[in-house]
């Protein structure tokens, strides 16, 4: 079974065919829960990511309401 770990932040491909913790990654996924557990809602932490040029899951330049409330 194969999985596309390209769309999963915090996360690559171990060498057991596992998961291990992509170092760089998790650490945008603390900020996004950090901003989440000081009131921020979704629609603003796109904002501030987009803002701060964070690239998305996809590697696009926008991120959504709804890649932000599917991470939390």
């Amino acid at each position: 079974m194969s999985f596309n770990y390209t769309r999963i932040l915090g996360f690559k491909e171990g060498k057991d065919g596992g998961f291990d913790i992509d170092e760089n990654e998790v650490k945008i996924v603390r900020y996004i829960f950090s901003l989440f557990l000081q009131g921020e809602n979704p629609n603003s932490i796109a904002r501030v990511l987009t803002e701060k040029g964070i690239p998305t899951p996809a590697g696009k330049k926008l991120w959504s309401y709804s890649t932000v409330k599917s991470m939390l």
